[in-house]
C-alpha cells in the first residue's frame, strides 16, 4: 500500500470536483490492491505473527470510545468483536471487515452509487456469499507476508 499523488488522479483536480488526494493520507488517500487490504486484515486480527503493529496499537484501533463504542479508530465495531469500515469517492467504494471467527473479506469497486442503503446491501450480500462458501483454503495465501514498515505504531 501507498500513499496515492494528486497527478495521478486528475479527475479529482478539475475545477469541479477538487479533491486533494495527498491531503488524504488517514482517510483515503491511500492506493492498494484488494489482497493489500486483506493481508492488513489478517494481521491486525487476534494471534495473528505478523507483527505489522504492535498488540497495544490493534487494541486502540478495535476499542470503542465513551461517546461512541460502536467506532475505534476508523473502524466499526459490534459486540462480537467483527471490526469493518467502508469508504467511497467519485466513481469508487470499499468494503472490508474481519469477523470474529478471522474471516475477512474485501470488496473494490468502480463504482459509488447514490443509493443511501448501498453499503448495507453490500453488507448483506458479501456474508450471504461468505455463508456459502464450502471449503477455505488450507494454505497461507499471502505468499509475502506484509511489510513491517509500520512495526514501530
Amino acid at each position: 500500500m501507498v500513499l496515492a499523488k494528486n497527478d495521478e488522479y486528475p479527475e479529482f483536480n478539475s475545477t469541479s470536483s477538487f479533491i486533494n488526494i495527498e491531503a488524504m493520507d488517514s482517510h483515503g488517500g491511500w492506493k492498494a490492491t484488494a489482497k493489500d487490504l486483506a493481508k492488513l486484515l489478517v494481521a491486525i486480527g487476534p494471534g495473528s505473527d505478523y507483527h505489522l503493529l504492535h498488540k497495544e496499537s490493534i487494541e486502540l484501533m478495535c476499542k470503542g470510545s465513551e461517546a461512541n463504542p460502536n467506532y475505534g479508530l476508523g473502524w466499526f465495531l459490534n459486540s462480537k468483536g467483527s471490526c469493518w469500515h467502508t469508504g467511497s469517492l467519485n466513481n469508487c467504494s470499499t468494503f472490508m471487515a474481519r469477523l470474529s471467527t478471522g474471516v475477512c473479506a474485501v470488496v473494490l469497486f468502480n463504482a459509488r452509487p447514490d443509493d443511501p442503503e448501498y453499503f448495507k446491501e453490500l453488507d448483506s450480500v458479501i456474508w450471504k456469499g461468505v455463508k456459502n462458501i464450502k471449503a477455505w483454503p488450507s494454505t497461507d495465501e499471502f505468499i509475502e507476508k506484509p511489510s513491517t514498515v509500520a512495526a514501530h505504531l
